[in-house]
């Protein structure tokens, strides 16, 4: 499967290396951060294999924190099922999770939420509330401590988006609304952060 956008896993992973790296810049927000949608409807469900590129997507092998129901209910539509994406974690970052449940025609909620260095985690929000200043984006209060959420308008709607770090993990999410309603893709976006804060 292609993806239309880049993946939220993949996004943090490099910045993730970057610092890691001591780069002193971050590649969070040098390109939108948006939830990815396949463009294929065909569905697998196999678990990722050591032997599958890295970035192929799965059905149902993550998308365990946020399930279709829950997305829904956050977003205000349906989804399809939940896409996981098999992209490795790195030494800097371990991937616990992530989905992307999308509406063809309403719009979609991407999550990604990975271990890290607690440090390197309040590193990439600071690095990324810098990089935003400057950014053709709308900057909102995410209500919770040590977080970024901003909003950037694209050809098919409109994309709020939420980084938070937790102790030792980093939370992204990304939601998409299609009728360009910037309040309820925030809200979306702010809900499903602040669910996935408090998983165990």
């Amino acid at each position: 499967m292609k993806f239309r956008r880049p993946v939220l896993a993949s996004i943090l992973l490099a910045a993730a290396l970057g610092l890691a790296a001591c780069s002193g810049t971050s590649s969070i927000a040098s390109s939108p951060v948006a939830a990815s949608g396949a463009t294929s409807s065909a569905t697998q469900t196999t678990v990722p294999s050591a032997t599958e590129p890295a970035g192929s997507v799965q059905a149902s092998a993550g998308c365990s924190y946020i399930d279709q129901a829950t997305a829904a209910s956050l977003l205000g539509f349906t989804t399809a099922a939940g896409l996981h994406s098999a992209a490795a974690s790195a030494a800097a970052m371990k991937k616990l999770d992530d989905c992307m449940y999308e509406s063809k025609t309403d719009g979609s909620l991407g999550y990604v939420v990975a271990q890290v260095d607690p440090q390197l985690a309040q590193g990439m929000v600071d690095a990324a509330k810098a990089k935003m200043a400057s950014a053709p984006v709308a900057s909102y209060d995410v209500g919770v401590p040590n977080s970024i959420g901003f909003t950037q308008t694209l050809p098919q709607g409109v994309d709020s988006q939420v980084t938070i770090a937790s102790g030792d993990k980093l939370i992204t999410v990304a939601s998409t609304r299609k009728d360009s309603n910037v309040a309820k893709s925030q809200a979306s976006a702010i809900a499903a952060a602040k669910l996935l804060v408090s998983h165990p």
